[in-house]
């Protein structure tokens, strides 16, 4: 059996609230999330939701490596180079969704790129000026979507027992997703450019990467998008980086207004 990250990186953990009341716990769970990062951010800490067991072998198969690096000294280095490396994987590379699904390998310029770009965000409709007018900022927020909470098959793949906050000694928010990558499987894009993405929406909305499971991520924004202009950007981001989920401008942007939290989920 490989060696536990957290043991492996001697790092400190909470045990996640588990009472057996999904619905209950997803928000008792988001408010120590708050709580922690409360009490350790300005210490160059941050606490992130992970799986109790994600071990060495995880952070291989994300890596694409064909060794196991057992100590301490070898991961450090590879998180390292896993983050500088994303000084050279700009965002708009997966903007432009080479990366991703090649939709767009047939274009031959920046120019036709941003045309196309142009053409993901349709006018603004009496519908969203409805939503935008009447938005107002949540009390209640999750880790994960609530209506997520009430299907039936939400026992099946949300055990807050087996989860735990690990507090990461990072400068960054971002920097998170190079301790935990995320990515490499089926049509994810390698860890890299999650951490480019993830720097993207930090930068630009303040959010921070709040839980990282096996194929579902969760960003948290201390201050929700209420600005027309936020709200239109960041849903052609999110439309682009995950159109499983947001699947459409109308359904994102009512989706977001006023919310803490943004899902991901790359199946």
């Amino acid at each position: 059996m490989y060696k536990k990250l957290t043991d492996l990186l001697e790092i400190k953990c909470i045990p996640a609230i588990s009472t057996g009341n999904l619905s209950e716990d997803n928000l008792a769970n988001a408010r120590l999330y708050v709580k922690l990062l409360n009490e350790y951010e300005r210490q160059g800490i941050y606490p992130v939701l992970i799986n109790k067991e994600m071990d060495n072998e995880w952070f291989r198969m994300s890596m694409g490596h064909n060794r196991v690096n057992d100590t301490k000294e070898q991961y450090r280095e590879d998180v390292e180079w896993t983050i500088k490396q994303t000084e050279y994987s700009c965002f708009e590379v997966w903007l432009g969704r080479l990366l991703y699904d090649y939709r767009l390998d047939c274009f031959k310029s920046k120019e036709e790129i941003d045309e196309y770009l142009e053409r993901l965000i349709p006018p603004v409709s009496e519908e969203y000026e409805n939503i935008f007018a009447n938005a107002t900022e949540k009390e209640q927020f999750g880790i994960f979507d609530m209506d997520e909470m009430t299907y039936d098959y939400a026992p099946l793949f949300i055990y807050f027992e087996e989860l735990e906050f690990a507090l990461l000694p990072v400068k960054k928010p971002w920097e998170i997703l190079g301790w935990f990558p995320f990515g490499r499987f089926n049509a994810c894009p390698a860890p890299k450019y999650h951490i480019a993405l993830a720097k993207e929406l930090y930068q630009r909305f303040g959010a921070r990467v709040m839980y990282v499971g096996r194929d579902r991520m969760t960003y948290y924004l201390r201050k929700p998008l209420m600005a027309k202009a936020d709200i239109e950007y960041a849903s052609k981001m999110l439309m682009i980086a995950d159109g499983d989920l947001y699947t459409d401008y109308p359904s994102t942007a009512e989706g977001i207004i006023g919310f803490h939290t943004w899902q991901f989920w790359w199946d």
